[in-house]
């Protein structure tokens, strides 16, 4: 049950309050499921139910969302299969709202959809404090951004992209990532 509820989560018939309702019902749900936020940013029907799944989980862990360990699970590292090579890798629910969910296997006006949703996510969670201007960098967001575009889908997410660069840290393209390349530069290509 625990793991079919935030699979099966779909924004076109669930609502906001319903989810909220059936977590406050059922709390242990989420206190046992610590990957729901994650579960949930992997999918553009479950997406929107993102920021108030991290909000209750900080509540129902006791937790205040401030501590970096915490965030309602924002920040936990979890296991995914990369689609590119077929390894797996170690992501967390806010490089997930970044990256392209479909990749190229998914329409033009999916894709239109997915970015509008996950800028819309993202701005949600920056005005609850749950995302922080130190993300961009810390959690290489741009950077994620930018790797998902590139690796052979054609859809940019511009809105997160400008929610990024604009509005949360400005100087995000004039650094250089972690193989020292600057993220201008990779943005161009």
């Amino acid at each position: 049950f625990r793991r079919v509820l935030f699979r099966s989560l779909d924004s076109d018939r669930d609502t906001p309050e319903e989810v909220g309702n059936i977590l406050r019902i059922f709390p242990n749900v989420l206190r046992d499921n610590p990957s729901a936020v994650f579960r949930c940013s992997e999918s553009i029907r479950s997406v929107v139910f993102v920021p108030q799944i991290a909000l209750l989980d900080i509540e129902f862990r006791g937790g205040d969302g401030d501590g970096d360990d915490d965030r309602g699970g924002l920040l936990l590292p979890c296991e995914r299969r990369d689609d590119g090579d077929g390894r797996r890798n170690t992501t967390n629910a806010l490089q997930n709202l970044v990256r392209n969910p479909g990749g190229d296997n998914c329409s033009v006006e999916d894709a239109n959809i997915a970015d509008d949703r996950y800028a819309t996510v993202l701005k949600t969670l920056w005005k609850t404090g749950l995302l922080k201007k130190k993300d961009v960098k810390e959690q290489s967001l741009l950077r994620e951004l930018i790797v998902a575009r590139n690796d052979g889908s054609d859809r940019f997410p511009s809105k997160r992209f400008r929610f990024l660069v604009e509005e949360l840290d400005p100087n995000a393209l004039s650094r250089k990532d972690s193989h020292r390349n600057r993220l201008l530069h990779a943005a161009a290509k």
